[in-house]
């Protein structure tokens, strides 16, 4: 609910639990069957001192994390193409349905480029440690890529570009919906 406008606000919200909802039914089962949870090889150094016997389910925590993490990239998401398409709403930019839904793809496919890209550089930024230990010790790319560190963080790239994609869509509907919907109450 980061926004002024209540209209924008509440179909940012609706597509942001939609999405969520059906992310949740991908995020769950995938989370355990690539044990993608705990710590790995390469941060034992770090938790070498501490007791990990503690009685924490890591498997619940490893979803609670994809989880919150996907949900930042689905209500950026949502919340900037409610906004777009309310301003083309507002402006009268937009005369007919089709028109609409396209000037929604176009703002979506904007969202998508620069959330693409701050995916993709942020695990990569996160990652640059692990890129440097790897290559000072000769490890191969097949070693990286079956290391937990970047499976985990690969998984959550896919699921945050799954579900921006997925938000985009749902918003552009939603959005088209509610339009309809007042323009239907607006005739005599």
């Amino acid at each position: 609910m980061g926004n002024n406008n209540e209209t924008q606000t509440n179909t940012a919200f609706i597509a942001t639990l939609l999405v969520l909802a059906v992310m949740l039914i991908l995020i769950v089962p995938m989370n355990y069957l690539m044990q993608i949870y705990g710590f790995s090889n390469e941060q034992s150094e770090e938790i070498e001192a501490f007791n990990v016997a503690i009685g924490v389910n890591f498997a619940s925590i490893a979803i609670a994390t994809t989880i919150l993490s996907t949900l930042g990239a689905i209500a950026e998401a949502a919340i900037a193409v409610a906004s777009g398409m309310e301003e083309i709403i507002e402006q009268g930019a937009a005369k007919t349905v089709q028109e609409l839904r396209t000037s929604g793809r176009n703002i979506g496919l904007q969202i998508m480029g620069m959330t693409f890209n701050t995916l993709f550089f942020g695990m990569f930024g996160g990652n640059l440690a692990l890129f440097v230990l790897i290559s000072k010790l000769d490890a191969s790319f097949g070693y990286y890529a079956n290391s937990k560190i970047f499976a985990s963080e690969t998984m959550l790239v896919i699921y945050a570009a799954i579900s921006v994609v997925l938000v985009i869509w749902v918003t552009i509907e939603i959005t088209v919906f509610k339009t309809n919907k007042m323009n239907i109450a607006k005739k005599p």
